[in-house]
């Protein structure tokens, strides 16, 4: 029964570890999109601000329609990135979830490897007892 129950808490310590590995990756995925909009609103406003030069009378109704176009994108962009906090945030929360069931089922194996440990000096101790009384000054 011992063996059994070690074994099964050793399957559920993989277990665990794998549920937070996966947790770890999507949360992984999805910070790394919310980066990746983020770094392509910057570089959206930065060359909005970088190109002031002003157009010419015939290139004026495009530049407008460009610059329309660059901050709506800008503001889809910061947008989608907003829209990811809540799943970010749940992310976390099953990381951190996963990572206290491992924590728990590793807490609990160490306690039953203790046990174990001291139920086997018990019973070595107990073997050798009756030969440690009988030659108390052997050391």
């Amino acid at each position: 029964m011992t063996r059994r129950r070690d074994r099964t808490l050793a399957l559920l310590g993989r277990l665990n570890r794998l549920a937070v590995e996966d947790a770890a990756r999507e949360l992984g995925a999805l910070r790394a999109e919310e980066s990746r909009l983020v770094r392509d609103r910057d570089a959206l406003l930065t060359q909005m601000l970088e190109d002031r030069t002003a157009p010419d009378a015939e290139g004026a109704p495009y530049r407008a329609a460009w610059m329309r176009a660059l901050s709506a994108e800008t503001q889809r962009l910061s947008a989608a990135a907003v829209r990811m906090r809540p799943e970010i945030d749940r992310a976390t929360d099953r990381v951190a979830e996963a990572f206290r069931e491992a924590k728990t089922s590793e807490t609990l194996r160490a306690r039953r490897r203790a046990e174990a440990d001291q139920a086997t000096a018990a019973a070595e101790r107990a073997d050798l007892d009756p030969f440690l009384t009988r030659f108390p000054d052997a050391d």
